[in-house]
């Protein structure tokens, strides 16, 4: 989705909430396997560390970038 279909979404009521990105459009995410389906790294990691922690945004993400492979 581009910036302006997402900010036209957003304006007429589609997808309002928020966006994180583990990668600019020109670069690829990396997925691993989990049981039966693929997942992103960065989003598993840090849907992980939200629902075990009550850190703050800042660590979650900080977190989940410090477990990523290089």
């Amino acid at each position: 989705m581009s910036e302006d279909e997402f900010v036209r979404g957003y304006k007429t009521g589609i997808g309002k909430g928020v966006i994180f990105a583990s990668a600019q459009p020109y670069q690829t995410a990396k997925d691993v396997k989990n049981l039966d389906f693929n997942v992103g790294i960065f989003s598993y990691l840090l849907t992980q560390y939200l629902w075990q922690e009550t850190g703050t945004p800042e660590e979650a993400i900080a977190y989940a970038n410090q477990q990523i492979p290089a």
